[in-house]
C-alpha cells in the first residue's frame, strides 16, 4: 500500500506524526495484528509527546474497558507480544491518564473526551462542573464536540447556570 510506504520513511526517522499516521492506517486496515500494530505505532508517537497519539491510546483503553472486541483483542495480542500482561486495556483510569496528557498540550479532542467522562461518570465520579470546564477548554480550541458539549451544558444548566442565549451561540 502506497500510504504505508509514504509514512514508513519518516516514521523510521523518528517522526511522531508519521508514526501516528501509520497507526491510523493499521487501525483502519485491521487484519490479524492491525489493532495491536496500531497500538505499537501510537505508543511510539505518544512517547514523543504527540497529543493525537496519546488520545488514540486513551480511546483504545476506553473501548476495551467498554467491551469492544477489536480493542480487547488488540490489547491481548499486544500484551502477548510485549509481555505486559493480559489485563492491560480494561481500566478506564488509563484512558483518562492518556486523555489528560493530550489535553495538557491543548489538544481539543482529548479535552472533549475528558469532559464526556466527567459528564457521564466514566472511570471517575460524575462532575458536571468539571465536564463544563473541560468542554470549555475544548471549545476554545475549536473542537466541534467541545462546542456541542458546551452548548448542551448551557442549555440544560449542567455544571453552569442555564443560559439559552449562550447555548444558541
Amino acid at each position: 500500500m502506497a500510504a504505508i510506504r509514504f509514512w514508513s520513511i519518516p516514521a523510521a526517522a523518528g517522526s511522531a506524526r508519521a508514526g501516528y499516521c501509520l497507526g491510523l492506517i493499521k487501525k483502519i486496515r485491521g487484519g490479524s495484528h492491525g489493532h495491536s500494530d496500531a497500538l505499537r505505532f501510537f505508543e511510539g508517537a505518544a512517547a514523543q509527546g504527540y497529543a493525537p497519539a496519546q488520545k488514540a491510546i486513551g480511546d483504545y483503553y476506553q473501548l476495551a474497558a467498554q467491551g469492544y472486541p477489536p480493542a480487547q483483542e488488540a490489547f491481548a495480542d499486544y500484551s502477548e507480544r510485549r509481555e505486559i500482561g493480559t489485563g492491560a486495556g480494561r481500566d478506564l483510569t488509563q484512558a483518562l491518564a492518556w486523555y489528560r496528557k493530550a489535553a495538557a498540550q491543548g489538544y481539543g479532542p482529548a479535552a472533549s473526551a475528558l469532559a464526556r467522562a466527567y459528564r457521564e461518570g466514566q472511570g471517575l465520579a460524575a462532575d458536571p462542573a468539571q465536564a463544563f470546564a473541560w468542554f470549555s477548554k475544548a471549545a476554545a480550541r475549536g473542537d466541534a464536540d467541545g462546542q456541542a458539549g458546551l452548548a448542551a451544558a448551557y442549555a440544560t444548566g449542567a455544571g453552569t447556570p442555564r443560559d439559552p442565549i449562550l447555548a444558541a451561540r
